[in-house]
């Protein structure tokens, strides 16, 4: 028997093929698929559990793993997932552009192209993802883009999805990366 400790705050349905779970920062919708689930008072806390003893669906997800997305999925509707993307380079730039009629929100990036880079952030709202230029603590310019939302895989997906606008050089660093990325530099020309 499988389980994991639910937070107190953490509301959770139960319909027939679908798990909806209630949290401080929103609504996220999950198919079980055919593992059974159950909610259990323990002690410690509320617990849902997943009957191990299930046979694994072929080609399918094993009951653990199934556990594991769901705990994932639990933190991202109570605390959200959040990744930070640095901009390194003489002259990058991000700012949001105002709302059009024809396109919409749309996330301007100067990253030392001829033209700049856009993306359009109403399809990225509409999967529960929210891209902002942000400012780092202690300086002036804009220099991180924060990615935010309720799924890690959507997250990681977007800022994935961003760092290749401009991937990071491998003798300066220049480009966008993920923060507190630690890259490795090439040696420069020797005399």
């Amino acid at each position: 028997m499988l389980s994991v400790l639910l937070p107190p705050e953490l509301r959770l349905r139960f319909t027939p093929g679908l798990l909806i779970r209630e949290g401080p920062r929103g609504v996220v919708r999950l198919v079980p698929g055919p593992v059974r689930l159950r909610l259990i008072q323990t002690p410690a806390g509320r617990r849902i559990v997943v009957d191990s003893g299930l046979e694994a669906v072929a080609n399918g997800p094993t009951p653990s793993t199934r556990l594991a997305h769901l705990s994932r999925r639990i933190e991202g509707v109570r605390t959200g997932v959040r990744r930070r993307l640095s901009r390194v380079g003489v002259g990058f730039r991000a700012t949001v552009l105002p709302a059009t009629k024809e396109t919409g929100a749309v996330l301007s990036l100067k990253l030392g192209y001829r033209e700049e880079r856009r993306v359009a952030l109403e399809p990225l709202k509409l999967a529960g993802v929210e891209v902002t230029p942000s400012r780092l603590e202690g300086r002036s310019k804009g220099t991180l883009i924060r990615v935010e939302g309720l799924s890690r895989e959507h997250v990681n997906q977007v800022a994935a999805d961003l760092r290749k606008l401009r991937l990071p050089d491998s003798y300066k660093g220049k480009g966008i990366q993920y923060d507190r990325e630690k890259l490795i530099l090439k040696k420069g020309k020797r005399e």
